[in-house]
């Protein structure tokens, strides 16, 4: 009898044994199937609101509690916002009984006599069972009260979640049971996954951040733009004027100027030419980054092109005491371009080359490398040349070489931004090369070789 005693015992030991490993190994399943579920959540790029609705939605299900809520916390006010509260089918049933919502009562101010407060000031998980006062004096007594009373939450679990010792927001679980009911490994299962949501609902309010800083940004660019776009018509049209007015007088329109003046009248003449062309930069600046540039696309003999450009900056090289090689040949090629555009990116290249030349001389040569369907021009000068640094990002906005600067103080930074994007709207590339300091700069841009058919 003893002996068929001891069996039944052992048999139940063994058969509890049994059971309770099997339930530790249901939970833990369970809870390696709602963390991959929470991860491919996280890593997805989803709204806040979006995130936190999946994210309640497969706790309240998968551990079948009776509400999941998830808030994120403004420090500065020390309040909180709910992004999603998901709810069994009779919390709702309750819901629409008392035509209230539940999750009404945990928005807002965070009373200092609540428990979201003592959890928040702790950092640690607070256990109640005292639904009303969850948040201060539930705003909603009567769906609180009966969801108490008839047993359905008998219990609410706060949880911060806590990032880099900042916290972000709370997890709010509402049980049908006592905390202490919850077996061991359910226990560790919700302290696993509360630390993925407090990751994945940093990420999302960053990004939020980062796109609503981003979308101000933009918004500072725009005005900035549009201010700029303003500022130079309004001085372009005086400077205009200005620039005229000393040109017609040193050309002896208004007669023989005397000497005296003769100097400060050429001073107000370049020295307005040379504000024209900084407010021209801005201005074409401006129109490229708002995306209003025009360009008006024709048949262009590029050979005529550099012959008339080079010859309008002839005189500039000859004062200098520099030399000008055209080789062009006489053949006709042609790129499909906007001449006026064209003419600015060759215009500019060649000025800098005579701008930056102290001795020898400036070579434009145009090759059509018919293999390829290419159009080569390449402006090589025996200037100053460029260091690799620079030669990195020359072609940023507002960039200057320093030995640029000390050559020449006057300039924009924004010609070769300009020259860039100009050639790569015809569909063309530009590079440049320099052998370093003192060793010149050579320009090689390549345009599509246009074929009339």
């Amino acid at each position: 009898m003893s002996d068929s005693s001891d069996t039944e015992k052992q048999l139940k030991e063994v058969n509890e044994s049994v059971y309770k490993h099997s339930l530790e190994l249901a939970v833990k399943n369970k809870t390696l199937l709602l963390l991959s579920n929470l991860y491919e959540i996280a890593t997805l790029a989803l709204e806040g609101k979006e995130m936190a609705v999946r994210m309640t939605r497969i706790i309240q299900e998968e551990f079948e509690f009776e509400a999941a809520g998830l808030l994120t916390f403004d420090v500065e006010n020390k309040a909180l916002d709910l992004l999603a509260f998901t709810v069994s089918e009779r919390v709702a049933a309750i819901e629409v009984a008392h035509g209230n919502l539940l999750e009404e009562s945990f928005s807002g101010k965070i009373s200092h006599s609540s428990h979201m407060h003592n959890a928040l000031t702790s950092k640690q998980m607070v256990c109640v069972d005292d639904l009303l006062h969850v948040c201060g004096e539930a705003k909603q007594k009567g769906v609180c009260t009966a969801l108490s009373a008839e047993g359905f939450i008998h219990s609410s679990l706060i949880y911060p979640l806590i990032v880099n010792n900042k916290i972000v927001g709370v997890l709010l679980l509402c049980l049908n049971r006592g905390y202490k009911d919850l077996v061991k490994y359910e226990q560790e299962a919700i302290q696993s996954f509360v630390g993925v949501i407090a990751i994945a609902l940093d990420k999302v309010l960053l990004y939020e951040e980062l796109g609503s800083t981003n979308a101000k940004l933009r918004d500072l660019d725009q005005q900035k733009n549009e201010f700029l776009s303003f500022a130079s018509h309004q001085l372009r049209t005086p400077l205009t004027a200005i620039k005229w007015s000393a040109g017609a007088m040193l050309d002896g329109t208004y007669g023989a100027l005397p000497k005296e003046i003769a100097a400060p009248v050429r001073t107000i003449f370049e020295e307005s030419s040379m504000m024209a062309l900084f407010i021209n930069d801005y201005l074409n600046v401006s129109r490229i980054e708002q995306g209003r540039m025009e360009y008006r696309f024709a048949p262009t003999n590029m050979v005529e092109l550099l012959t008339t450009t080079a010859k309008q900056l002839e005189q500039g090289v000859k004062e200098k005491g520099l030399t000008l090689t055209l080789d062009v040949g006489t053949q006709t090629t042609t790129v499909w371009a906007d001449p006026s555009k064209l003419t600015q990116v060759v215009s500019n290249l060649i000025d800098n080359a005579i701008k930056y030349t102290q001795k020898g001389g400036i070579t434009i040569s145009l090759r059509t490398l018919v293999a390829e369907g290419k159009v080569r021009v390449e402006i090589k000068d025996t200037g100053i040349g460029m260091d690799k640094e620079t030669l990195g990002i020359v072609f940023n906005k507002f960039v200057r070489g320093e030995n640029a600067k000390v050559v020449n103080g006057a300039g924009s930074g924004l010609g070769l931004f300009i020259v860039k994007t100009f050639v790569e709207a015809h569909k063309g590339t530009i590079r440049i090369d320099s052998e370093g300091i003192e060793k010149g700069t050579m320009f090689i841009i390549d345009f599509p070789l246009f074929i009339q058919k």
